[in-house]
């Protein structure tokens, strides 16, 4: 499985990669790309993405790569302010008041955005729950059905 690639990976450019993994007789190739979710999420509600363009958004991110995250919500919102930690960051009460402190600085309309495993660490913080949204992702497979066969035939096989 190749994943991460680009939602517009050409056919010439999957050969490409198939010829440089250079798989075995028999061994299959897919590629796969991350979706986002229609709709952020917080506690007990629910906000359209293309609704994130009336507020001022603080980003927050504990990830190793969070440019696909930033492309997309710039297609939604320009107006983003994004405090990146590391990956699997594990936030402290210093962490929440620096969060509190940039998300205070924000317009009238404001809202914390973070990814859905970022989410259920700062969920865990009172003073943020109310406040903090998460943007799902899906992992989309190119050929999915022919993928998902593959992984019955071995299922029902073994």
């Amino acid at each position: 499985m190749v994943s991460k690639c680009p939602d517009e990976l050409t056919e010439e450019t999957k050969r490409y990669y198939i010829s440089r993994i250079r798989p075995s007789y028999g061994q299959k190739v897919f590629f796969s790309s991350i979706g986002y979710d229609e709709n952020v999420y917080g506690k007990d509600k629910m906000l359209p993405d293309n609704n994130l363009n009336y507020y001022d958004i603080l980003l927050i991110t504990g990830i190793a790569n969070p440019k696909p995250l930033l492309e997309h919500l710039a297609k939604f919102s320009k107006r983003v302010k994004h405090l990146k930690f590391r990956d699997h960051h594990n936030f402290t009460d210093d962490d929440i008041k620096k969060i509190l402190a940039e998300y205070k600085k924000l317009g009238e309309y404001k809202l914390i955005l973070t990814t859905e495993k970022d989410y259920v660490r700062l969920k865990t913080f009172d003073y943020l729950r109310e406040i903090v949204y998460y943007w799902p992702i899906n992992v989309l497979i190119d050929k999915k059905e022919e993928f998902n066969q593959i992984i019955l035939d071995y299922v029902r096989k073994n």
